[in-house]
């Protein structure tokens, strides 16, 4: 488990080092969200209170994903939003 973790971590500062601010296309974005919400789906199972306090990052996931489907749907006609985790 630490390692999986462990990894996560590591890939994130990847990303983050690779996309700067101008490096970001709609399906990275899309798939980032899906990892925070995977993530804190996974860490909020450990308890209520905790899931509680992580709340704000669904919400927060939630409201940046629809910013996310409007400037997508607004440049690709027809465009379909992907689904979190099969």
């Amino acid at each position: 488990m630490e390692k999986a973790a462990e990894q996560a971590v590591e890939s994130a500062c990847h990303l983050a080092d690779l996309a700067g601010p101008d490096g970001w296309s709609t399906a990275a974005a899309e798939d980032v969200l899906d990892a925070i919400d995977t993530l804190t789906d996974t860490l909020g199972s450990v308890g209520e209170d905790l899931a509680q306090d992580l709340a704000a990052v669904a919400a927060a996931t939630a409201d940046t994903r629809g910013v996310w489907v409007s400037l997508w749907t607004t440049r690709r006609p027809g465009g379909t939003v992907r689904r979190r985790c099969p």
